[in-house]
């Protein structure tokens, strides 16, 4: 079975188990499993923070990138990196000391996902699972649906890679819309260019989410580190 299958499955399971309708949830993106021990540990240490959370997520979502370009090393068997073994990202999930093998976790693909450049997604299918998604959870009035806009549709003056949807991630989305619950979660790779978003200036700002990304992330891992396996 795939990741998404058994996540799904497991994510009902405990949703009929619940006694309220409060949750929390994880959202992450961009781990590059497999692309050398640099990746991989920051990936592990954000897992174990993950596990050693007081109230326990009832789920994970990835918004693409999880892996670095899309191999079965990457997504599965491991390999090595610098004539270094590493981990995969399913190994890194499933590890029952330091990974999250009892949380549903969901990623949609994102441009690291695909084999080449706008390559296939077969790799993808075969492990994760689905490129688009929706599940919809009545009990808790909670809708999640994941996207695919990670295919390149052209490029800019500067001749980076413009990514969009892939064809039919519109309809499917106007479908699910229809019987969405009040509370709906949707994620997908890239940006909407829109607002903040359609700046690239943005990115470049140190004071805006992105440019700021990497300090959040080390004072975060910092302030659990006593706690991370």
């Amino acid at each position: 079975m795939t990741l998404f299958q058994t996540s799904k499955d497991r994510l009902l399971r405990n949703v009929g188990r619940l006694k309220s309708n409060e949750f929390t949830f994880i959202g992450m993106g961009d781990s590059w499993a497999g692309n050398g021990q640099s990746s991989n540990a920051i990936f592990t240490a954000a897992l174990s923070a993950v596990r050693n959370l007081k109230k326990k997520p009832l789920f994970i979502l990835h918004n693409g990138d999880a892996v670095f370009t899309g191999t079965v090393q990457e997504f599965k068997t491991g390999g090595t990196y610098s004539g270094v073994p590493v981990k995969s990202l399913l190994q890194m999930i499933q590890d029952r000391n330091k990974g999250v093998p009892d949380i549903p976790f969901f990623i949609v693909p994102g441009n690291h996902e695909h084999t080449g450049i706008n390559g296939p997604l077969t790799n993808f299918r075969t492990y994760i699972g689905p490129t688009h998604f929706a599940i919809h959870l009545p009990k808790i009035k909670t809708s999640i649906i994941g996207l695919d806009n990670s295919q390149v549709i052209g490029s800019n003056g500067s001749g980076q890679s413009i990514y969009g949807f892939a064809p039919g991630e519109l309809t499917f989305l106007e479908n699910e819309l229809k019987q969405a619950q009040k509370n709906t979660v949707l994620t997908m790779h890239v940006p909407p260019r829109i607002g903040k978003w359609g700046d690239p200036r943005y990115f470049k700002d140190p004071t805006s989410t992105f440019g700021n990304a990497r300090g959040q992330l080390t004072r975060f891992l910092s302030a659990v580190r006593g706690k991370v396996a």
